[in-house]
């Protein structure tokens, strides 16, 4: 009766069901109806091209180049040290208990690491650089062979981060979003590259401080730098609709299956 009527009248090929165990300690008795829910639910939504979504990111990346080629206009150039210090401060009391990571050039927290769980992690975590929110952090390992790592990070969180990296936290005299997008621009051409020393090319604060890097106008900074989150912005909701898309196409792939099935 059931079937008959709440469920034949809107799918007319769903099939029944009845199990029945009486033999087991906790007899098991089940009654319901199989429905294929992406077959009769799914509906197909045909995704942007992959050529139309490039060209949108395309032109953002153009739209990015011309407007900060019309601020390069008459600025003065300063060495990094003129607008920033080197954070040196060590967690030798754990003054800081979150351990943050490098993930794709984004700072993040260090999944597992607990020294409350596990005492033995104290030492290292003292070893550890305390940062705080605005700082930069720069990985200036393996330059010599090493072209895949995004190497500029911004801490959005207080914690402790290895002392293997550079940090450097923004004076008063510079907008330090903008210091990290220009830091940013020189690690995506590779330029921290050409600056490293010794056998395994590491750069250290001493070196990089000696960089001169263009040096408008505090208010011409925040104008940059409001600028650049807006486009990035727009960039990654971009990234983010084309592994939407992905996603609904592994859907739809299933969906063909489940018909065929």
């Amino acid at each position: 009766q059931y079937m008959a009527k709440e469920v034949l009248p809107f799918i007319s090929d769903a099939k029944a069901f009845f199990e029945e165990d009486l033999g087991k300690k906790k007899p098991v008795i089940k009654t319901g109806a199989e429905i294929p829910f992406t077959r009769y639910f799914y509906r197909y939504q045909m995704p942007q091209s992959v050529e139309k979504l490039q060209n949108m990111i395309d032109n953002l990346e153009q739209s990015i180049s011309v407007e900060m080629n019309n601020l390069l206009d008459n600025w003065d150039s300063v060495p990094i040290y003129y607008v920033s210090q080197e954070v040196r401060k060590k967690n030798n009391n754990i003054s800081q208990k979150v351990a943050l990571k490098f993930t794709y050039g984004t700072i993040v927290r260090k999944k597992n690491f607990s020294i409350e769980e596990d005492s033995s992690l104290r030492k290292t975590i003292e070893n550890y650089k305390v940062v705080k929110p605005k700082d930069i952090v720069i990985n200036g390992l393996n330059l010599n062979f090493d072209f895949v790592t995004q190497r500029v990070g911004f801490v959005t969180f207080p914690g402790a981060i290895t002392s293997a990296y550079i940090v450097i936290r923004a004076k008063n005299n510079i907008n330090e979003k903008y210091l990290l997008y220009l830091l940013k621009s020189y690690d995506s051409v590779k330029a921290f590259h050409n600056m490293g020393g010794g056998v395994r090319k590491i750069l250290n604060f001493s070196i990089l401080s000696k960089i001169k890097i263009p040096f408008p106008p505090m208010k011409e900074q925040k104008r940059i730098a409001d600028f650049l989150d807006k486009k990035c912005g727009q960039i990654d909701k971009l990234l983010t609709q084309i592994n939407d898309e992905i996603e609904q196409l592994k859907v739809y792939r299933n969906s063909l299956i489940a018909e065929a099935v």
